[in-house]
C-alpha cells in the first residue's frame, strides 16, 4: 500500500486479485455497474420503441437495412483499429 492508504495500482491485494490500473473512481465506483445496467436497459428500450415506431410508419425495411449497415460498419472499424 502507498502512504495514502490506497493500494498501489497494478498490485495484488490480500486475495491475490489484481487491482485495476485505472485511477481511483471515487465513492460511487460500485454504483457504476448499476448505472451501466440501467443505461443498457434504456438503450434496449429505445431500440424497441424505434422498432415499434417503424412498424407504425411502415418503414421496417429501411430501419432493418440501416441497423445491418451500422453493425457491419462497426465490425469493420473494430477490426481496423484493433
Amino acid at each position: 500500500m502507498t502512504s495514502g492508504g490506497h493500494p498501489q495500482l497494478g498490485s495484488a491485494d490480500k486475495n491475490n486479485k489484481v487491482i485495476s490500473k485505472t485511477p481511483y473512481a471515487g465513492p460511487f465506483r460500485e454504483t457504476r455497474t448499476e448505472m451501466g445496467k440501467t443505461r443498457g436497459f434504456l438503450y434496449k428500450l429505445a431500440r424497441l420503441l424505434g422498432d415499434v415506431n417503424a412498424v407504425n410508419k411502415g418503414k421496417v425495411g429501411r430501419r432493418l437495412g440501416r441497423r445491418v449497415a451500422g453493425k457491419t460498419t462497426g465490425k469493420m472499424f473494430r477490426k481496423l483499429f484493433k
